[in-house]
């Protein structure tokens, strides 16, 4: 039996992507866009805007103002610390940048001292539970290490100074490299005759 269907040149090519998987690619772009955007903003809130409040406390030695921001700063580093540990779970949280900048402004703010709480309610006793031990392996890891790194300071310094005391030489001119590296080849030749 023969087939009566014509086949025709569009038959055959290819077709673009559907609306579904274009629609699809267009909303994953956005959201890539939306989270590095917030997460640009998160990050100035916690880094540059901290920085920068930081070194305007340090002008003006305003000394509460230094603890609280020294407070904020160690709470930052633990907020990050544990969104390394958890990044997998926090991706999938929505508007979790949005969420994370109203807390760095919380923490942050003057009138909630969200920092400072957080600092004393948490941070605190659990850096004292653990403080001893942290204190006496770092004795003992200074001890262990202590020999490797002053010998290594001192070899350093050593290289150093041979260095600095050692006469440098100048670099002679590429035309009387080449002079020399003929005359040495001649001098060769007459030898091997």
């Amino acid at each position: 039996m023969s087939s009566s269907y014509v086949y025709y040149e569009d038959d055959f090519q290819p077709k673009g992507p559907s609306l579904f998987r274009r629609m699809l690619d267009l909303f994953m772009f956005a959201v890539a866009v939306h989270a590095f955007f917030f997460q640009f903003i998160a990050l100035s809130v916690s880094c540059l805007w901290v920085s920068y409040l930081i070194y305007k406390a340090l002008k003006t030695n305003d000394k509460e103002k230094q603890v609280d921001l020294l407070c904020a700063s160690i709470v930052f580093n633990m907020v990050y610390f544990v969104e390394f540990l958890a990044w997998w779970i926090l991706r999938f949280i929505p508007l979790y940048y949005e969420l994370k900048i109203l807390m760095f402004i919380w923490l942050l703010h003057p009138k909630t001292r969200g920092a400072s709480l957080i600092f004393n309610n948490f941070i605190t006793p659990a850096f004292d539970s653990v403080s001893k031990r942290v204190d006496y392996s770092s004795a003992k890891m200074d001890k262990l290490i202590s020999p490797y790194l002053e010998s290594s300071a001192t070899a350093i310094q050593d290289k150093y100074e041979q260095a600095k005391n050692s006469s440098v030489e100048v670099k002679p001119d590429p035309n009387a490299l080449l002079e020399k590296a003929d005359a040495l080849l001649a001098e060769t030749a007459k030898k091997t005759q």
